[in-house]
């Protein structure tokens, strides 16, 4: 120090404070942004200005630090809440997900599950079986069904969405106080078949009626004038509303005044035992139950074969069996004699027995389910010269009279008649209409004479087969009657 200023401040304030102070030394110009301070003395212009410097400075950087930090401030909460309101920054105006549905407790009906946020689509799945929602699904409501269950529980639904984020919401499956829906299937006649013991009318014979009825009961009663639709899902019938009605495998209508809603059934004629099974749909509700239609009775024409030769030796003789029924195809094998084939493939087909040698046996046809049937044969020699007995000759009061091998076309309804009348061969004679079961039936009015008659019209383009035998198993040629309508 030069000792002017000692024990003093050298600083603008003190230096330039506007009092005059002794003049020391002439005026100096320090910098033309502090003016003049015509007191400061030379020796000190390097430290005015070094604490005008870093003083300013200073205060300035100051201040603005203080205002960033401020807005700082400010931006990190209008981030915040920019973030809270979008979400969590999941993209998405909310972060809310979540299912709820219509009821909290409930036994038996319609149910509504309603979506919240999320994304979709939506896969749905449930802890039961007794509940049904569709699978998957891209509307934030969605309709099902629950169906009644015998003990109290819970039901469980899980939604998962796109994000593979999931909710679930449950409800109080209470156990059914009342019987559930039910359709069942009846027949109203059987003919021409073997219904289980005691003519089980859960079961149709192929060509007879039955009925299939639909009851909608429902919590504290039931569900009148409800849309219905039956459906032919499979086996070879037809349904229909009521007579009027044509036959056809759909048939809408509604439910009566006391829950129940029914269509007749007709099955085909000549069809082998099959499952058959039909459907319902109403309120929601899906019902399908099966049934059996069941083939013809197991028949093999004619049930027996017998020979007696003319001399000491049996020389070849023939024979032909068909088969009816049951379930083909069928196997064959007989214990006497050849046959011209092992199987048969179809309900009607026939088989050739030729026996060359004296004795007796059967032959033995099988189903494809396992049932048997079986003709006795017989072939015996005689010491005393008798003919040889002459098959049967069919005549009847159709054109041509004598059909021979032909087919006789025929106009067939409920008033058709006619005549049926049988020579030559050994009498008694047996007259069968085949398939057995059907609308035309044969009825002796004599020794030599049958009247065939049909009960109904039968199906347009139907066959039915006239089968003659005599007593010593000789056949007449089978003539064969082809509807050609009513």
């Amino acid at each position: 120090m030069h000792g002017y200023g000692k024990g003093k401040k050298t600083n603008n304030r003190t230096l330039c404070s506007g009092k005059r102070k002794k003049r020391l030394h002439p005026p100096v110009k320090l910098m033309s942004n502090l003016g003049e301070c015509p007191y400061l003395p030379v020796p000190m212009t390097f430290l005015a200005f070094r604490a005008f410097f870093f003083e300013n400075t200073f205060r300035k950087v100051t201040m603005f630090s203080r205002a960033f930090s401020q807005i700082g401030l400010l931006l990190a909460v209008f981030a915040a809440v920019f973030i809270v309101g979008c979400g969590g920054g999941s993209g998405s105006p909310s972060d809310r997900f979540e299912a709820r549905l219509t009821e909290s407790r409930m036994s038996y009906g319609p149910i509504e599950l309603e979506i919240i946020g999320g994304r979709a689509p939506y896969i749905i799945r449930t802890n039961t079986s007794a509940i049904e929602l569709p699978r998957e699904t891209n509307s934030k409501t969605v309709y099902g069904f629950v169906y009644p269950v015998i003990d109290d529980g819970v039901g469980v639904v899980f939604v998962e969405d796109r994000n593979h984020r999931e909710v679930s919401v449950s409800f109080e499956h209470v156990a059914a106080t009342f019987e559930p829906p039910t359709l069942t299937v009846t027949a109203t006649s059987n003919t021409g078949c073997t219904t289980g013991t005691g003519g089980d009318y859960t079961q149709i014979c192929a060509g007879s009626p039955g009925i299939a009825e639909l009851l909608l009961n429902a919590p504290g009663g039931v569900l009148a004038n409800e849309p219905v639709q039956f459906n032919v899902l499979q086996g070879n019938y037809q349904i229909r509303a009521d007579d009027s009605s044509a036959w056809g495998t759909s048939v809408v209508m509604r439910t009566d005044s006391a829950g129940k809603a029914q269509v007749a059934i007709q099955t085909t004629p000549g069809v082998s035992t099959h499952t058959a099974t039909i459907g319902a749909r109403a309120d929601g509700l899906t019902l399908n139950t099966s049934f059996t239609i069941v083939g013809a009775n197991f028949q093999m024409l004619p049930t027996s074969a017998s020979w007696t030769s003319a001399g000491t030796t049996c020389p070849s003789r023939t024979a032909s069996f068909s088969l009816y029924g049951g379930t083909p195809p069928y196997s064959l094998q007989t214990t006497l004699g050849t046959l011209s084939t092992s199987s048969v493939a179809a309900i009607g087909g026939s088989v050739t027995l030729t026996v060359a040698v004296c004795g007796t046996g059967q032959l033995t046809a099988r189903d494809a389910v396992g049932s048997t049937i079986t003709a006795a044969i017989s072939y015996t020699a005689s010491t005393t010269t008798e003919p040889e007995p002459e098959p049967p000759v069919v005549a009847s009061s159709l054109t041509p009279p004598s059909w021979g091998t032909s087919t006789a076309r025929v106009t067939c309804d409920a008033s058709t008649v006619f005549g049926l009348s049988v020579t030559g061969g050994t009498p008694p004679y047996s007259v069968t209409v085949l398939p057995m079961g059907s609308v035309a039936t044969a009825t002796m009015i004599a020794a030599t004479l049958w009247q065939v008659e049909f009960s109904a019209a039968p199906a347009l383009g139907s066959n039915f087969s006239i089968y003659v035998v005599d007593s010593k198993g000789q056949t007449a040629t089978a003539p064969r009657l082809y509807c050609i309508g009513a």
